[in-house]
C-alpha cells in the first residue's frame, strides 16, 4: 500500500494528466493526496483539484492555503498519509 503525494502551487493545468496516470496504474492499493499550497483559501486552483475527488474515493485534496513552499507542503501532507510507503509525483511530470 502506498500514499502518492502531489503538491501543487503552479501547474494545475497538468493535473488531468497526473491524476489519470495514477488511475491507470495496475497496482490498486494506493491513495492519492493532492495538496494545494500558497493559494488563498478556497482558491480556483483548490476547487479545480477538488473535482478529482469525485473520480475515486482514493483521492483526497487538501487546502494548504497557509503553507508556503513545496517542502513545507509535503511535510504537512505526510501527516495525512494512511500508508507507510510514500511516492512523490510532481504535477507536471
Amino acid at each position: 500500500m502506498i500514499s502518492i503525494l502531489i503538491p501543487i502551487y503552479n501547474g494545475v493545468e497538468f493535473i488531468e494528466e497526473s491524476v489519470s496516470s495514477v488511475l491507470r496504474q495496475t497496482y490498486d492499493k494506493w491513495e492519492l493526496i493532492i495538496g494545494i499550497n500558497g493559494h488563498p483559501q478556497d482558491s480556483a486552483v483548490y476547487k479545480t483539484a477538488k473535482e478529482y475527488e469525485k473520480r475515486s474515493d482514493k483521492i483526497r485534496v487538501l487546502d494548504l492555503f497557509q503553507i508556503r513552499g513545496k517542502s513545507n507542503a509535503l511535510n504537512e501532507m505526510v501527516k495525512h498519509c494512511s500508508y507507510d510507503y510514500i511516492a512523490l509525483l510532481d504535477v507536471d511530470d
